[in-house]
């Protein structure tokens, strides 16, 4: 009695359908790396447009040094987010914790229409935060994946 054994062909095959099978497992209900980076770059950009209405309306007689010290810092990481850049993502969500603190206490301090401009501040550093976060996870699990 002799043992047939596979064609290397067939192998191949099998082995490819467990690759294809093993990297594309992902947990239902997550989104792909490119929506992390499109909701990172809507939420900076809602947190610039308010803390810029934030500088220009609360401090007319500031109104440079304001926005030097409320907008400036967050036009810096567009370009990296835009991008991808995993750096730019790991110190925006440090900026984003500071941005978040910065809200919240004018949002305490504030008893006008100021004060819905900076709930709306927080809720976007909030998500800024965790996408970053969120983004930065799934390029280390890519890239933990790929050097396998």
């Amino acid at each position: 009695m002799t043992r047939q054994t596979k064609s290397p062909q067939k192998n191949k095959q099998k082995s490819q359908k467990k690759q294809k099978k093993s990297t594309d497992k992902s947990a239902p209900g997550m989104w792909s790396l490119g929506f992390y980076r499109f909701l990172a770059l809507i939420s900076l950009c809602l947190l610039l447009v308010c803390f810029f209405i934030y500088g220009v309306t609360r401090a007319p007689e500031q109104r440079t040094l304001a926005l030097l010290i409320f907008a400036l810092p967050l036009a810096l990481p567009i370009r990296g987010t835009l991008l991808g850049r995993a750096y730019t993502f790991g110190y925006g969500s440090l900026m984003a914790s500071v941005y978040f603190l910065l809200a919240s206490s004018l949002y305490i301090f504030h008893l006008d229409w100021a004060r819905y401009v900076m709930l709306v501040a927080a809720t976007a550093a909030l998500l800024w935060f965790f996408a970053c976060l969120v983004h930065n996870k799934k390029i280390k699990t890519a890239r933990r994946q790929s050097s396998k």
